[in-house]
């Protein structure tokens, strides 16, 4: 950072590392990060910063995003803009499998591909950009070389991984003996749960060893799990 901090020719910024710098600035209060970030902005000319000196003030003001993680809608409200057209790059993660953005209100584009989406146009003060990302629960499989977990599976939905918890079982179903049936429609449901709040459970169809009997397992957001009774958790649950 010592060596580049300064320079004002020459350099190649990108996106993910501008939002790091920024994150960096937020967690340490070091003026360093935050000038590399404004300065690798306005030396590419994108997003809201082009050649007006705004991206120190764009990084430094987290409030223009908000974002809904249950229901994958972020909002991008501008504060401010320069008079010319700029391109504002919107982060898409491969996670999401059909991706929708608009702007205030204009019709929603669809088809949006992974990677990033730069909208050009002309931006004024008020305008509110509307990303949608797709949050459909979805199966995940190891790699074949994993000895641990081949033959497993497990969930995801948006950018979360989900686990089981033994407490969120039917009728006490034990985690040992659980396996699923992967490839069908996962479904999803909000809930408010004692010990965590409010959430999504995902839930899917699985069988009970050794008698096979069907039964819906139930999985909930790693990052939420052992705040109520300790009992078991897994992430790879056998296919059956």
């Amino acid at each position: 950072m010592r060596e580049f901090a300064g320079r004002e020719r020459g350099l190649d910024g990108h996106p993910a590392i501008e939002t790091a710098l920024a994150e960096l600035y937020r967690e340490t209060g070091t003026a360093a990060y935050l000038e590399l970030a404004g300065q690798f902005v306005d030396q590419r000319g994108q997003g809201l910063a082009g050649n007006s000196g705004m991206g120190r003030r764009y990084l430094q003001d987290h409030r223009p995003v908000r974002a809904n993680p249950w229901s994958g809608a972020v909002y991008l409200r501008v504060l401010d803009a320069p008079p010319d057209a700029r391109g504002l790059a919107l982060r898409v993660p491969a996670w999401s499998g059909s991706t929708r953005v608009s702007v205030n209100d204009d019709p929603e584009r669809a088809g949006i591909s992974p990677v990033y989406h730069l909208v050009h146009r002309p931006w004024h003060k008020g305008d509110v950009v509307t990303l949608h990302l797709d949050v459909t629960p979805r199966w995940t499989y190891p790699d074949r070389r994993v000895d641990a977990i081949r033959g497993c599976v497990a969930i995801e939905r948006g950018p979360l991984v989900y686990c089981f918890e033994q407490a969120d079982q039917l009728d006490g179903a034990p985690l040992d003996d659980l396996v699923i049936e992967p490839g069908g429609v996962l479904g999803e449901r909000p809930v408010a749960l004692d010990g965590i709040g409010q959430t999504v459970e995902s839930t899917a169809a699985g069988r009970l060893l050794p008698a096979d009997t069907p039964v819906t397992a139930i999985a909930i957001p790693y990052f939420q799990w052992d705040n109520r009774d300790g009992r078991p958790m897994r992430v790879w649950v056998p296919r059956a």
